[in-house]
């Protein structure tokens, strides 16, 4: 009798420890990826990665994209570009559904209301 309340009650704490970690592992793989980009706004292209921009420009030898990553604005995109005489720039990427996201321009900042920007970019004077 004792041997079976014995089994009986390690069978009871087996139970509970994987239905405690079965929720927690459930619920693990359904949280949100902290680090993923958050999603674009309806009607609005997703922000590009570097690898993406780094395929629609050839970058003299000894330029690189900067770790900073990709600054994003509605259909509008930047990237630093590092050169080896300092004074870093900007490329200017744009995005229109029927070519998807080419190359506009370089530079350091542009007015976002000539780009059409509705709200202010990090990429903006205004």
């Amino acid at each position: 009798m004792q041997r079976r309340a014995t089994l009986a009650t390690g069978a009871a704490a087996v139970a509970v420890v994987f239905a405690v970690g079965g929720t927690v592992a459930f619920a693990v793989s359904h949280r949100s990826d902290p680090s993923a980009p958050p999603a674009a706004a309806p009607g609005q292209p997703d922000c590009p990665s570097i690898e993406t921009l780094g395929d629609l420009v050839e970058l003299p030898s000894d330029w690189s994209f900067a770790s900073t990553g990709v600054q994003c604005a509605q259909t509008w995109a930047a990237a630093e570009v590092r050169r080896p005489a300092g004074g870093n720039v900007r490329y200017l990427f744009h995005y229109t559904p029927d070519t998807g996201w080419r190359y506009q321009d370089q530079g350091t900042e542009w007015d976002c209301a000539e780009l059409g920007l509705t709200r202010p970019a990090p990429f903006c004077t205004s």
